[in-house]
């Protein structure tokens, strides 16, 4: 199985942040996220492909590299298998005054394993 740990997904700063309100999962740490499923804690929709990939967790020690709970997605090495997290944020303020939207990502890849990030 491969693993991909994400720090901090979907980090979204905006020019009009005030106006917008802005998401910052503020690299789910406790008390916002415990771990287990992901998927329903503050907002997170986590999904797999049904079938090859595993539901993404919330983790805790050793597997975060920063902070002490990180959110794991992991693979086989088999093509198509997938396994994913999607967060909304409402930015109609901010692209109705031409404002700008930052996605940010800190991913971390098991040591020594080939991985193919998408």
């Amino acid at each position: 199985m491969k693993r991909i740990l994400v720090w901090t997904v979907a980090t979204i700063a905006t020019a009009a942040i005030a106006v917008a309100g802005g998401y910052d999962s503020q690299g789910f740490e406790p008390s916002t996220f415990v771990p287990g499923l992901l998927n329903g804690q503050d907002g997170w929709v986590a999904y797999t492909d049904g079938a090859l990939g595993m539901d993404p967790l919330v983790v805790t020690t050793p597997d975060p590299v920063i902070g002490t709970q990180a959110v794991r997605l992991e693979v086989p090495d088999v093509q198509g298998a997938m396994s994913g997290m999607d967060h909304a944020v409402d930015l109609t303020s901010v692209v109705n005054a031409g404002g700008t939207v930052t996605v940010s990502y800190d991913i971390f890849r098991q040591e020594g394993a080939l991985q193919n990030i998408w």
